[in-house]
Order: C-alpha cells, then structure tokens, then sequence
C-alpha cells in the first residue's frame, strides 16, 4: 500500500486495524483516498466499493469495485493516481507485494483480467443508471448481496 509522500497523493490515516500484514480494511460507509499506479496494485478481497478518480476535465468519475477485483492496474507504468474509495459493505484489500520477477505472460493474464473487470464494471454502472427505479434498486440489491458473505 503506497504510504509514500508524492504530492497528489498524501500519506493514509491510521484508523483502520489491518486483517493482515498490508491489507486495508474499510467498515461499511468508511471513506479513504490511497494512491494506485506506478508500482501500486491492490485486489479487493471481500465487499463492495466505489472507487473515484478525477479525468483530465477535474470531473469525477466513480467505479464500482468488488471481491476479486483488481486495483491499479489501468495506472500501472505511470504516476500514482489518488483514487478515493467509500465502502459500500466491510471491504477489505490486499497489496500484493511486487513482483520483479513477472514474465511477460504474467503481465498479459492480469491485463486480460482487467479487461474483463472493466467491461463488468461498465455494465454494472450503466444497469444502475438506467431502466427503471425498481430495476435500478434490484441491481443496487443485487451486488450488496453478492458482496456479503
């Protein structure tokens, strides 16, 4: 987890108690900004969230990420980016240690995972914009409840 004093990106608050040695962990409702990119990947290991980053205009532009999803990974190669996360159920994510040894292949089966990650992403936040309340709610319902052990 990047606790590093780049600018854009400012040092964490203490005031979650880690599961494990790196891990974050968010209770339900809890807002946090860290930095992703450079060398920074995180996966969401359990819950629900919703990550925010500014695009080149300063608008904002929210995402959804849950378990198994990877964090990061559109920044990877570039400067840290601070994205803003609020947790919509007790979310907890893993740093996974760097890798200096990854191949190739390595590198193309979790970009292939992204891409998969973000086409899910993009359909789950346009099932939430659009259709009616009722189906609109029923979709909200339905990734709490998958987030939710």
């Amino acid at each position: 987890m990047s606790t590093h004093h780049n600018p854009a990106c400012p040092p964490l608050p203490q005031t979650s108690a880690p599961a494990a040695s790196g891990d974050l962990c968010l209770a339900q409702g809890e807002h946090r900004v860290v930095c992703l990119g450079g060398a920074e990947l995180g996966q969401v290991a359990a819950g629900l969230l919703v990550l925010s980053t500014l695009d080149d205009e300063q608008m904002e532009c929210p995402s959804l990420g849950r378990t198994g999803d990877w964090l990061g990974v559109e920044w990877q190669g570039q400067a840290s980016v601070p994205v803003s996360l609020t947790a919509l159920t007790p979310v907890r994510i893993t740093w996974p240690p760097a890798l200096p040894t990854a191949t190739a292949e390595d590198t193309a089966s979790l970009l292939r995972q992204a891409l998969v990650q973000h086409k899910r992403r993009a359909a789950e936040l346009l099932a939430l914009r659009t259709g009616t309340a009722e189906q609109r709610c029923r979709q909200f319902l339905r990734l709490m409840a998958q987030a939710v052990p």
